[in-house]
């Protein structure tokens, strides 16, 4: 271990955890797989048989990160607290607390989905903060976001449809004697989602939605194999119902599809989700950037539980929009600069690098695309820590003092106030950089 006297160096590598949940992809399917087993210094090797779901980078007490300096694994969060400079703590606490404690506001997350994950919210306010304080996570930020990056194909649930559009759907999918009882009668709350103001939607939409989660389980499954059997004779299947059948062979019961926009993503594409919003992935590979908070409060989420059944409910702002409004795009970085010729680099951009990032929570995340060999970019000194993950390609990282090879699945953290220049190998570089400022 580096003695205490002596400070981290500034940029170094990270070793990091991977998640074996059961809805993730097995062997070299696994996007994730394939890059945590890249990496020797991850301690995995590819096993065709296992199942390889998500890989943190970051300081999350659930898989935490370590800097392997000298050849000696230091968990990453300790080095923070021994060196905050590394994190410009003095610069950043206001705004984020946590990096005092060691811990960064955010989590770097590639996930490799099979199947469909139960519904997630993203929680706002008080209530995510008291989520997060019940699992004693450290790290808490006042605004819970993602910004998420297909990496390949990707399918999913993201916010809710249209009030309009979900009345529609309940009455047109649900036969009519079993949607009174599940409303328990209130026909008010159909005729509120049709036809009343914004407000009136939100609080209709409200109690519609929690009407279906309080339901027993078995009671909502009869409903779904009602829903499904209620297509028409001879007629073809319509996509939503095609949807209930297929994630119902998954998730008996899931009700999504009726309240929900589905997505169908592809690589390169971007996600925000904001407080308040509700989600849940199908299939697909994707890197996302997540505030430390909102990684307690959907793994600590049960909708078996009627506790968490009602923190999920107050969690969520019922805002309704379609979901090409959830589609980010990506804008030039100005701190990212190329000496090559405009033609080779992207339109509107001064260099390779673009960004996507929330204002609320003060996340960012930028991709480098240095398409051929040779291709280089300089990116001017950030104010805070960032986290980069390569995922397709390999290339140098140069800056003071420092030049080093970086190959497909390695990660690493590189402290605040250092110029960076990068340089592609011969099959071109792609990495992703988590950061935070001011």
């Amino acid at each position: 271990m580096p003695s205490p006297c002596k400070p981290p160096p500034r940029i170094f590598k990270l070793r990091n955890g991977v998640k074996n949940y059961e809805w993730g992809k097995k062997g070299s399917q696994s996007f994730v797989g394939v890059l945590a087993t890249e990496v020797t210094c991850n301690g995995i090797k590819m096993n065709e048989d296992d199942i390889y779901a998500e890989m943190w980078v970051g300081t999350h007490p659930g898989a935490p990160s370590f800097g392997l300096l000298e050849f000696c694994p230091n968990l990453l969060s300790e080095l923070i607290t021994r060196d905050p400079t590394l994190v410009n703590a003095d610069g950043l606490a206001s705004k984020f607390p946590s990096l005092r404690e060691g811990q960064l506001p955010f989590l770097l997350k590639v996930r490799s989905c099979n199947t469909a994950l139960p519904l997630q919210p993203c929680p706002c306010g008080s209530v995510a903060s008291q989520m997060a304080a019940d699992v004693d996570v450290s790290g808490r930020s006042k605004h819970v976001s993602r910004i998420g990056i297909c990496i390949q194909d990707y399918e999913g649930l993201l916010g809710f449809l249209s009030p309009q559009q979900i009345q529609v759907n309940l009455e047109k999918y649900i036969p009519a004697p079993v949607l009174k009882d599940v409303l328990r009668e209130d026909s008010e709350s159909l005729q509120a989602l049709r036809e009343g103001n914004e407000e009136l939607q939100k609080a209709a939409l409200a109690r519609v939605f929690s009407r279906f989660l309080d339901m027993e389980k078995p009671v909502v499954e009869r409903i779904i194999q009602l829903v499904l059997d209620k297509a028409p004779d001879g007629q073809s299947e319509d996509s939503t119902r095609e949807l209930i059948r297929r994630l119902n062979g998954q998730h008996p019961g899931d009700v999504g599809p009726l309240f929900m926009n589905h997505v169908k993503l592809k690589a390169g594409d971007a996600i925000v989700v904001e407080k308040g919003c509700v989600q849940a992935c199908i299939e697909g590979d994707i890197i996302e950037c997540i505030t430390a908070g909102s990684t307690a409060a959907q793994e600590s989420l049960s909708l078996q539980n009627p506790e968490d059944r009602a923190r999920l409910k107050s969690a969520l702002l019922y805002d309704s929009r379609p979901s090409e409004s959830l589609i980010a795009s990506w804008e030039p970085f100005s701190k990212a600069s190329s000496t090559h010729s405009a033609e080779n680099i992207p339109c509107h951009c001064k260099g390779f690098t673009t960004l996507v990032g929330t204002q609320s929570s003060g996340l960012s995340l930028l991709r480098c695309r240095l398409p051929f060999e040779g291709a280089s970019e300089v990116i001017e000194p950030l104010e805070g820590p960032s986290i980069i993950v390569t995922i397709r390609g390999d290339g140098y990282l140069c800056a003071d003092g420092f030049h080093r090879k970086l190959n497909v699945g390695e990660s690493w953290f590189i402290a605040p106030w250092v110029e960076t220049r990068w340089k592609a190998g011969e099959d071109g570089w792609e990495f992703y950089r988590a950061f935070v400022e001011p």
